[in-house]
Parts: structure tokens; C-alpha cells; sequence
């Protein structure tokens, strides 16, 4: 889920915006924050194609296990993240996130349609506008290469997702490794036999690829 770049929990748009005073140029402004990929036109032909909803606090956007195909571009209020699971048949519920409007959320299902891995719910007030699943079936047959935007923007909001879960796991996992006999001896606990490899064959593996740098240890 994607939300935008906000600083110290508020929104970056003005009070009269913050009041639901917005008007359509003033959607079109955020949808544009949300989707950069669109120009100004394919915004305005999105959002043609959803529908505009306020829902009041504590309603429900998302619920986990649903396979809708429903994407959700949030404009003003406040979300938050739920997960369940179950240990020997009793329900956990973690609160994994939460966090204020801009927000896109429920693209992965406009790409894959699996079940959804978390309820997300408003925890305030909630403006946004709703692409239903079966209109964007309609949007995929009317304008495709507006479709193909729509997901590619999806797939690099995925990417990024994944990424920077995969960053903070490896943080995690490296946690109080002090050298690099310490933090291999970590990643072997987890991700089994992993070695040292020989300058020469990293360097003929990945001839033109630094790599990326994990830091650990102190300092």
C-alpha cells in the first residue's frame, strides 16, 4: 500500500482541503500525488470510471480473505491496517501500520485477484474514489493503454513494497552482528548455508554490479 509523502503525520494539502472543501481540480491534484505515471487527461478519464465515496469512522474498506478486484484512492482521512491469524486455532489480530490520506490501497488485486492480506480500515472520516472491479474491466476494454499504465503503476508500487520489507528484514536479522563472521552466521540461521564467495566469481557473476550495502554493527 502506498501512501504519500507526508511529514509528522499531517497532509500536505491546505485547511479548506482538510475540511472537505475540495473541489474536482483539487482531486485531480492528489489523484495526480497518487498515480504520477497519468497526465492530466487519463486522470480525469479515471476517475470516469469510479465513483466518489465518504465513508464515516470505523467503515471498512478492505477485508482480508475478499478477492475483489476493487482499487481505493483514498483523497482525505485517516487508515489503519489489520492482519489476522491463527496459533492452534486461536485468533491473533496484529495492527500492522496505519497512516493518513493520500493513499492508494488495493492495487495488488487489480494485477492478481488473489485474497486480500489485510482488512484496512477508516479510522476517521474517509474521502475517496472507488474503482470497482467490473468497471475496471470495462476500462481494460475501452482504454488499454490507459489500463497498462494503471498496472504498471501497480507492479512498481508492489516492487517497492517489497523491497523495503525485504530491507528491514535483513536489518532485523543482522541486529547486534558485530563483523562479517557474525552477520553470515545470521543469515545461515535463516536462509541456510550461505558462504563467503571468491572475489573472482563475484566479479564474473555480477560484472557490472556493485550490489547494495547492508550496514551492521556498532557506530
Amino acid at each position: 500500500m502506498f501512501c504519500g509523502d507526508l511529514k509528522e503525520g499531517r497532509s500536505p494539502f491546505s485547511l479548506s482541503e482538510e475540511l472537505g472543501l475540495m473541489d474536482e481540480q483539487d482531486h485531480e491534484k492528489i489523484v495526480g500525488q497518487l498515480l504520477p505515471e497519468l497526465q492530466g487527461d487519463e486522470i480525469s478519464l479515471l476517475l470516469g470510471y469510479t465513483e466518489f465515496r465518504n465513508k464515516t469512522p470505523g467503515n471498512i474498506l478492505i477485508n482480508q480473505g475478499t478477492k475483489d478486484q476493487n482499487l481505493y484512492l483514498v483523497l482525505r482521512g485517516e487508515l489503519a491496517i489489520f492482519q489476522k491469524i491463527r496459533l492452534n486455532y486461536g485468533q491473533i489480530v496484529f495492527r500492522t501500520g496505519a497512516f493518513p490520506a493520500p493513499a492508494l490501497i488495493g492495487e495488488v488485486n487489480v494485477l492478481l485477484q488473489n485474497e486480500r492480506t489485510a482488512t484496512v480500515l477508516g479510522v476517521s472520516e474517509v474521502d475517496l474514489y472507488v474503482l470497482l472491479g467490473e468497471r475496471y474491466q470495462e476500462l481494460e476494454a475501452n482504454e488499454p493503454q490507459l489500463a497498462i499504465k494503471l498496472m504498471r503503476a501497480s507492479a512498481k508500487r508492489m516492487n517497492g513494497y517489497s523491497e523495503e520489507f525485504r530491507k528491514r528484514m535483513y536489518r532485523g536479522i543482522l541486529d547486534g552482528a558485530d563483523n562479517q563472521a557474525q552477520a553470515l552466521q545470521k543469515f545461515q540461521k535463516w536462509f541456510g548455508a550461505w558462504k563467503e564467495c571468491p572475489d573472482a566469481l563475484a566479479d564474473k557473476l555480477f560484472p557490472d554490479y556493485e550490489g547494495e550495502n547492508i550496514s551492521f554493527g556498532k557506530g
